[in-house]
């Protein structure tokens, strides 16, 4: 497992309201940053990367 330099998240604006929202654990989107989810390892990218994408295609969030 490589560790990232810098730990990522996701973020976007849930077109229902407009709202911040950040990526939560399990592909669920919260509105505060103290719950999102941390991509600490290298591996872990690929799937967070894939619920956004997944997210964005629903129209639930634009622009993860």
């Amino acid at each position: 497992m490589s560790l990232l330099k810098t730990p990522i998240t996701f973020t976007g604006n849930r077109l229902l309201d407009g709202e911040v929202v950040w990526l939560g654990r399990g592909g669920r989107w919260v509105e505060s940053v103290e719950l999102a989810f941390l991509a600490k390892a290298e591996d872990e990218r690929p799937a967070a990367a894939a619920l956004a994408a997944k997210a964005d295609a629903a129209n639930h969030v634009v622009d993860p």
